[in-house]
């Protein structure tokens, strides 16, 4: 699909600037927003096996703080951009929990694309 054909090629210009940290950083934030755009159309898909009941959760142990700090960093330069103070501060190094982490990740993607329009 023309999403994989953009992940494989800034997959490629990562691999290829590790120099510039500036421009692999870019890059790395293209390549994460067509990550995100290949699983809203994935979500879209989803939503019609759950219509007619074929989706399942896949509930696996994940370290929250690592999985919200991804997240977080996925809108740092949304906020940057629109000049609003966005902090990940946690009080834990690493909390353990049993989640469906793209269902979870759906629910805040969803929160934070909405708080910042």
């Amino acid at each position: 699909t023309p999403l994989t054909l953009i992940i494989g090629q800034a997959e490629t210009v990562i691999a290829e600037s590790a120099r510039n940290t500036k421009m692999r950083d870019r890059v790395s934030r293209i390549h994460r927003n067509a990550v995100d755009m290949r699983n809203l159309i994935s979500e879209l898909l989803d939503f019609r096996k759950q219509e007619q009941g074929f989706n399942k959760l896949r509930v696996e142990q994940v370290d929250m703080v690592e999985y919200l700090r991804e997240i977080y960093d996925t809108f740092s330069d949304n906020a940057a951009r629109k000049s609003i103070s966005y902090n990940f501060e946690p009080e834990e190094d690493g909390i353990m929990a049993y989640i469906d982490p793209r269902q979870l990740y759906k629910v805040i993607y969803n929160l934070l694309s909405n708080a910042f329009n």
